[in-house]
């Protein structure tokens, strides 16, 4: 199951993580 929308999630899920954690660095 090759899809390239596995890839996009898995993209978007990273930026998501990266966001997150900025945005508790920055609240902390």
């Amino acid at each position: 199951m090759d899809k390239p929308d596995r890839r996009s999630f898995t993209f978007e899920f990273k930026l998501e993580v990266v966001r997150r954690y900025v945005s508790g660095e920055a609240t902390a």
